[in-house]
């Protein structure tokens, strides 16, 4: 039993007899949004992999009016009652992930978000209310300046980190916020692009061995080495409740030693040019540079192939610079061992 196309994607409808209703196969939404309730599916026992982590809201009938050929009544008051039950519905399931995610205090400001949401962009329920319930998280923490990553947050809700963030964009301009990212990964495109523009500057005087240096490597490479970095820092808990940007600043420095297999030349000025474009602090972006390659010396040791003392600073937290410039000898060592590093170090925790 077919209908016309989908008015969301253009996609076919089928009528599924369980919902009374026609569905769209391509995005999941309801030509009827309000006909069921959505609740949280949050404990499938049967549910294995990517499906066993994440959490969906999925239809669930509740008795209904209805005509003599078996069609809902389309009253008034049966679609406000509806409403108040999906609303409701969702309420629960947002609870749910809070709960799963170890932030049930921020359950209100979430809910009044998504409810304002709803009612000023008039959307669907179906498969864009997740979507929108993920974009309300994400904002929420990032005005809590909760430390969160996308793509984890995507997984938990079975959605793709590209519909998360459009989600989120989405909000955003709905109701005229303007957050700033916490999350470093989102800072490490910009870092790059300051480099870019570095080197394009005539009128920024780089050091010629700098200069030579920033030139070598490939800026894709090196942004995914960043990457994997990011993810690696975020397991361990390094960087949490730390500034993104300075975090980002230091994640690109390290990859560039991984790619070239050399050190930074002139480490304090590149740290300078990046406070400049970031507005922030030249000592803090040299200060989360360190933790990063102090944590990499750690992971060394993993290594079969690598047998070597540890240098005796290694594991201390850099205070000065005094111990900046001690900690120059290990940065030689382990530059070259980087890239290998962190392949080892993500084989060990998949």
């Amino acid at each position: 039993m077919s209908r016309s196309a989908c008015k969301e994607c253009g996609g076919a409808l089928e009528y599924v007899p369980d919902a009374l209703s026609f569905v769209c196969v391509s995005c999941g939404i309801m030509s009827d949004p309000n006909q069921y309730v959505l609740v949280g599916d949050v404990d499938d026992a049967n549910a294995t992999g990517y499906e066993k982590e994440g959490m969906s809201l999925v239809f669930h009938p509740y008795s209904q009016t209805r005509t003599d050929n078996n069609a809902p009544e389309d009253t008034s008051l049966l679609k406000e009652q509806r409403y108040r039950r999906n609303m409701a519905a969702s309420h629960e399931f947002i609870r749910s992930v809070l709960n799963h995610m170890g932030i049930r205090s921020y359950y209100d400001r979430v809910v009044a978000l998504f409810d304002a949401s709803m009612a000023k962009g008039k959307f669907r329920f179906g498969t864009r209310a997740t979507g929108i319930i993920g974009a309300c998280i994400l904002i929420t923490m990032r005005e809590a300046g909760i430390p969160e990553t996308l793509k984890s947050l995507a997984a938990r809700l079975k959605l793709t980190p590209a519909r998360l963030t459009g989600s989120t964009y989405k909000i955003l301009s709905l109701h005229g916020m303007h957050l700033k990212p916490t999350d470093p990964l989102n800072y490490i495109p910009a870092v790059l692009r300051a480099i870019s523009d570095i080197l394009a500057s005539p009128s920024c005087s780089l050091p010629a061995p700098l200069r030579t240096y920033l030139s070598t490597p490939s800026l894709n490479a090196v942004q995914n080495l960043a990457t994997d970095l990011c993810y690696l820092t975020e397991i361990v808990s390094l960087t949490h409740n730390r500034q993104a940007p300075p975090v980002a600043c230091a994640l690109v420095l390290v990859a560039l030693e991984g790619e070239t297999g050399k050190c930074v030349p002139s480490l304090p000025r590149l740290a300078e040019l990046f406070s400049m474009a970031f507005n922030v602090s030249r000592e803090t972006t040299l200060d989360r540079y360190l933790e990063v390659q102090e944590l990499i010396s750690r992971w060394k040791t993993n290594l079969p192939w690598f047998a070597i003392d540890l240098h005796p600073t290694v594991g201390k937290k850099s205070k000065n610079v005094k111990k900046r410039k001690a900690a120059q000898p290990e940065r030689e060592e382990h530059a070259g061992l980087i890239k290998d590093i962190v392949i080892f170090q993500e084989e060990l925790w998949r």
